[in-house]
């Protein structure tokens, strides 16, 4: 097995290449996991127990405070490997750190599905009030525009005085302006709905095709 000095020095030069893309809260908790992991891997520990002894929770928030992609956790073990490969006892633990690898990819996966269901079920959720409220806008719309052509006609019919006619008329057709304005924001709400339903399908069928 690797010897503790030399897993010492290769964590931290690892370290130090990828400790940048993560917020400065995080850092001290990668770090301290990371190192646990990679020293019980090299070691010779079972890499499925090893594996197994990692928290979702631990993974869920670097995932999401670091904002790391799949791609991103790949391209950080290849960078351990690389280095590891520069060990002389690198023949020794490769089939062991190779087993570690797969398997932990497989536990990110399931996190990372898990995520997108979460995310999923949040959009939708924020679509199906949006959905609701223009729903209720479009009702509101011919609630007031039913009344306000009757009291038009009203105040044709049975106001004589013509100031009067005309100034309730005005404000008439004050709010008969505000109504179209209403009636064009509901257009456009629809238009930003048709937008978010197809726009929340992709992104989901996008993440879902990355992952696999």
């Amino acid at each position: 097995m690797v010897e503790s000095k030399s897993i010492d020095a290769l964590f931290e030069k690892w370290f130090k290449m990828v400790s940048p893309e993560f917020p400065p809260e995080l850092i001290d908790t990668v770090k301290e996991r990371a190192r646990t992991i990679f020293t019980a891997t090299l070691s010779g520990e079972d890499p499925e127990l090893v594996v197994e002894r990692i928290e979702e929770e631990f993974l869920e928030r670097v995932i999401r405070e670091s904002g790391s992609r799949l791609e991103d956790i790949i391209r950080r073990l290849e960078l351990f490997a690389n280095e590891l490969s520069k060990q002389g006892e690198f023949k020794v633990v490769a089939e062991n750190f190779v087993k570690f690898v797969f398997t932990l990819l497989r536990k990110i996966l399931a996190v990372y599905r898990k995520l997108l269901t979460e995310e999923f079920k949040a959009k939708m959720k924020a679509y199906e009030q949006i959905e609701q409220n223009i729903e209720q806008f479009a009702i509101l719309v011919d609630q007031i525009r039913n009344p306000l052509a009757a009291a038009l006609g009203f105040v044709e019919i049975y106001v004589d005085r013509e100031e009067a006619r005309m100034k309730i008329k005005g404000q008439l057709d004050r709010i008969a302006e505000l109504v179209e304005q209403l009636e064009k924001g509901w257009i456009e709400s629809e238009a930003i709905r048709n937008y978010l339903r197809g726009d929340i399908k992709n992104e989901v069928s996008t993440k879902e095709n990355s992952y696999h």
